[in-house]
């Protein structure tokens, strides 16, 4: 992803932002029996989106702009709501302070 986000921004000289991206915080319930490169828990999507944010915040030129995640409040639709923000409950998981680590300010505007 590092790469292909380099080029894209490189070649066309335009800003890139990683949007519809997800990661289970527990194993979905129709999974494929494949193991992923973080684990399956909380923590886990976590470090996802961690590394995710950190690769699109270091393309060069600073042409990488954010991260969209699909569907964060999910609700309860079969195996997606492993996907979400929150926990069955409604707590909210750790991802959500990830964001706080790559938020940039805003700059201020002026009053005349």
């Amino acid at each position: 992803m590092r790469e292909n986000l380099a080029f894209a921004a490189g070649a066309y000289h335009k800003d890139v932002i990683v949007v519809e991206t997800a990661y289970n915080w527990r194993p979905a319930r129709e999974s494929s029996g494949r193991v992923g490169p973080f684990p399956e828990t909380p923590d886990g999507q976590r470090e996802f989106l961690d590394e995710v944010a950190r690769v699109v915040m270091s393309v060069p030129d600073n042409r990488g702009k954010g991260v969209f995640w699909w569907e964060p409040a999910v609700g309860n639709r079969g195996s997606l709501v492993s996907r979400s923000f929150f926990d069955d409950e409604g707590n909210a998981l750790p991802v959500l302070t990830v964001f706080d680590k790559f938020t940039r300010p805003m700059p201020r505007k002026h009053s005349p």
